[in-house]
């Protein structure tokens, strides 16, 4: 045998042990793609959706909905921010289903879905009958994504919105009018604060 075979067969060899390598690590006969698994959040779109209440840490705010005007029971039934609320609602109806990242409640703590951490969000039809209990965690990889657990469930979820910068509101109330939408004329202004010449 001459050196340049046994160079042939020792790189045919290696070549060899290669291609067995990389059948073993990529597995081509394995099942092509591997179900990730999912839970449902929300069965339904929340078109019947009456009551929203958050409560975090020690502060609760009910919003309710009367006239299909939303209002913020906690606050004497002041007007809502309508925007923030409408944001909320069409975010959760964009997550009827989360991914399972977690079972093991002993990993609540890891993404802030503990009772003292998280945020809790309960939703009321019109009959005043729970939809839902959620308890809201931190943000997820994404800045579009959040954890969420459902209070009758050990699933740790992660969804495409991210409710909880939806839900960490300083305030649901509407707020003032700014100097720049105030219209107010010599007319309408009382006597008494009008400037003296």
């Amino acid at each position: 045998m001459t050196d340049k075979t046994k160079k042939t067969l020792i790189l045919l060899a290696i070549l060899i042990i290669l291609i067995i390598v990389l059948f073993v690590w990529q597995n081509p006969w394995q099942k092509q793609g591997t179900r990730i698994p999912t839970a449902t959040v929300l069965k339904n779109n929340l078109t019947d959706l009456q009551k929203i209440e958050i409560k975090q840490a020690d502060k609760t705010n009910v919003l309710i909905k009367q006239d299909n005007q939303w209002l913020v029971a906690s606050a004497d039934n002041a007007v809502a921010n309508q925007n923030l609320v409408n944001n909320l609602i069409e975010a959760l109806n964009n997550i009827a289903k989360g991914t399972i990242v977690s079972a093991n409640s002993d990993k609540l703590a890891d993404f802030n879905l503990t009772k003292d951490t998280a945020i809790n969000l309960k939703l009321f039809n019109s009959q005043d009958q729970l939809i839902t209990d959620l308890l809201i965690g931190k943000s997820g990889p994404a800045y579009t994504q959040s954890y969420l657990k459902k209070i009758d469930s050990d699933n740790i979820l992660l969804v495409d919105e991210n409710l909880t910068s939806l839900l960490n509101q300083p305030d649901w109330k509407q707020p003032p009018p700014t100097e720049a939408n105030n219209t107010a004329t010599p007319e309408n202004i009382p006597l008494e604060l009008q400037p003296h010449n």
